[in-house]
């Protein structure tokens, strides 16, 4: 068990390291740019579920 259990902690802390660069970059990117990074966030008017018709 030690050797998956040490493997679980390394995947961990790569993860961990990757997301903690990942949220530099990102402050960086939007300390630079005015605070806003071109993206725009989901409208929930224009959601449609596929497959679901309204019947008539």
């Amino acid at each position: 068990m030690s050797v998956i259990n040490n493997t679980r902690q390394e995947i961990q802390q790569a993860t961990l390291n990757w997301y903690q660069g990942y949220l530099s970059d990102a402050r960086k990117l939007k300390g630079t740019s005015g605070g806003h990074d071109g993206q725009r966030g989901a409208r929930p008017g224009l959601r449609r579920t596929w497959g679901c018709r309204p019947t008539a």
